[in-house]
């Protein structure tokens, strides 16, 4: 009896070392902290996307009934260009429409899943591969530790510029998510320039048909910023004539691939110029503290406030007052987890304290640093609107287009997470390999704490007021193979949603381009049947006005005459009639389409070439 006593306490504390050590393995490798990190932050983001759920944000009020249009089109004409539709403003433009997301991911999306599980998807997805991406950038590219790169990661990733904007439904603005895939191509210098090239046009191109050109100015400035810390801190580790390069010919085969919408929109937005850029009342102080309470934002400021015993759903009109703006907590939310503040101040104290960065700086360093402080500048101006150089270049294409400058605020998001990481990378060196872990593990969970914050709202702060009813009934009707046919003109309860569930395209349609009190939509239609007959004709807008009325003799907002009955028929059933698109706008597409298979094929090709390359190399 004592033997197998002896025995079984001996099998005891073999199985305990078993399980210790398996813990000590699971604890020294990435996987199980990117797999952590993942499901935590995308269980929260939906957790507040759902806060209120039926209903959800008010954006999505625009973005659901515009994606389900696409998924008629899709059904009704095959994997087509949707030139206009009938369904909302008695017919208007949809492809050329800067703000139609026709071919994206959500927009595929749709095709097989109902509407809010494919938001749900996009968002899943999208923090995903964006998580992953800065991982890779910081680990490979940059040869950080997997504990700084993780941590990296993180601080980047659960940011509130894209819990704040995805939650009310700004759908392209989670593209910011991605900031880490125009690194890699940019930065890498192991990735051949038969990968990175392609790999960079295709994500211009990719966030230009998904209406993500407003974080296209942001990733710019954000690039610039990133650039200047990298040649700051990790100098050997970047070929600039490679990034030049890739920057080069990835940008000019994006604006390639890009083409055929652009040129479609440039078409559009002549005769409806969007004058949007901010030009906010207040001083480039005032101005620049609110950029500081923005990036704050929920997961700083809603605990102080709570500290202090003040009302939490009350701290945005403090970014307000000192923005001297309107906007509401999901454009003042781009906040980064006070982590990152925590390790840039006690570095800053460092720095200080004892001077020792300062009578180390080499004179490339000191250029290094001067690149950094202009191109921070820069994203200041941008989002102040105030300043030397954002006033005099205001006016310039797209720019001009670009209102609620405070968005601009995501230009640090990045560069903050990334600079915070670098410390702490530094840090790590310093400690033995148990505290290396035990302090990883500590940073992280505390990182991940202030999430929490966005649940402690008891008031409704995105305005989340759209039933998603509407959009999920219009999903199933159209997998019942019903018809959507437009029979009617009128205005109609829901807006875009009604007009689509009763077959009535709506002369209240919430359409930005024309306004958002619609001062610049200017119809000659009346409320009753398409088929209603005036002055030689229908009562239906025949959209070609809208984009090419000199080869076409139509103006905008000219109603489709009597001898158009036959295509206007076709029209109002969502089927494409045989538009008179001119020339070159059909030349451009056949040339985007063949940039776009060309990406692809090198990408695809030159990403097996590559495997295989390294693969012999390293059985060698």
């Amino acid at each position: 009896m004592p033997q197998n006593k002896g025995i079984k306490i001996s099998m005891s504390k073999s199985t305990l070392s078993i399980i210790s050590e398996s813990i000590k393995t699971i604890f020294n490798k990435p996987f199980f902290f990117i797999f952590l990190n993942l499901f935590i932050i995308n269980l929260a983001v939906i957790g507040v996307m759902n806060l209120r759920y039926p209903l959800i944000g008010h954006d999505f009020t625009y973005a659901l009934p515009s994606l389900l249009d696409n998924a008629i089109h899709f059904r009704q004409n095959g994997f087509s260009i949707q030139w206009f539709t009938p369904t909302f403003g008695g017919g208007i433009p949809s492809f050329a429409n800067p703000n139609n997301i026709q071919f994206s991911l959500p927009a595929l999306l749709i095709l097989i899943m109902p509407p809010w599980s494919a938001i749900i998807t996009y968002t899943i997805i999208y923090i995903t591969i964006g998580f992953l991406a800065c991982y890779y950038f910081l680990y490979k590219t940059l040869n950080m530790h997997w504990t700084s790169s993780v941590l990296g990661a993180l601080f980047f990733s659960i940011n509130g510029f894209c819990i704040s904007r995805i939650t009310p439904g700004e759908v392209p603005f989670l593209s910011l998510a991605l900031f880490g895939l125009y690194l890699i191509p940019l930065f890498d210098k192991k990735m051949p320039n038969i990968i990175s090239i392609p790999m960079l046009g295709s994500m211009i191109g990719i966030f230009i048909y998904s209406a993500a050109y407003y974080i296209l100015v942001i990733f710019a400035i954000s690039i610039l910023i990133t650039a200047a810390l990298i040649y700051l801190l990790f100098p050997m580790v970047i070929e600039w004539k490679k990034t030049i390069q890739t920057a080069v010919l990835g940008g000019a085969l994006g604006l390639v691939i890009s083409l055929s919408k652009l040129a479609a929109i440039g078409a559009f937005m002549r005769q409806f110029p969007r004058l949007a850029a901010d030009e906010l009342p207040t001083t480039f102080l005032n101005g620049s503290l609110a950029l500081v309470l923005e990036i704050l934002g929920v997961m700083s400021m809603v605990p102080i406030y709570i500290l202090g015993g003040l009302d939490p759903h009350t701290f945005p009109t403090l970014t307000r007052q000192f923005s001297n703006s309107h906007y509401g907590l999901w454009e003042l939310d781009s906040s980064l987890t006070p982590v990152v503040f925590a390790i840039l101040l006690i570095q800053l104290i460092d720095i200080v304290k004892y001077r020792t960065y300062l009578r180390k700086t080499t004179t490339s360093q000191k250029i290094g640093i001067l690149c950094f402080l202009f191109f921070t500048w820069v994203g200041v101006e941008f989002v102040t609107a105030q300043g030397f150089i954002y006033p005099n270049i205001r006016h310039l294409p797209i720019l001009s287009s670009l209102r609620a400058n405070m968005r601009f605020a995501g230009i640090f998001i990045f560069p903050l997470a990334f600079l915070s990481a670098s410390i702490y990378n530094r840090w790590r060196k310093q400690w033995n390999k148990r505290k290396q872990i035990n302090t990883f593990i500590f940073v992280n969970l505390l990182a991940l704490l202030p999430l929490g914050f966005y649940f402690s709202f008891k008031e409704d702060m995105y305005w989340q007021f759209y039933d998603i009813a509407g959009a999920n009934k219009i999903y199933t009707e159209i997998n019942n193979g019903k018809s959507f046919e437009v029979t009617s003109i009128g205005v109609v309860d829901g807006k875009n949603t009604g007009a689509m569930l009763y077959r009535t395209s709506n002369l209240n349609v919430y359409e930005p381009i024309f306004g958002f009190k619609l001062e610049n939509f200017h119809h000659r239609l009346v409320s009753g049947s398409i088929w209603q007959k005036t002055d030689g004709y229908y009562n239906m807008t025949n959209p070609m006005g809208f984009l090419y009325p000199t080869g076409n003799n139509y103006k905008a907002f000219d109603r489709f005459e009597l001898k158009d009955k036959e295509k206007m028929g076709l029209f109002a059933k969502h089927i494409q009639p045989e538009w008179e698109i001119p020339l070159y706008q059909k030349a451009i597409n056949y040339i985007s389409a063949f940039a776009t298979i060309g990406a692809i094929t090198s990408l695809l090709f030159g990403s097996i070439f590559f495997s295989l390359r390294r693969a012999n190399r390293n059985k060698i």
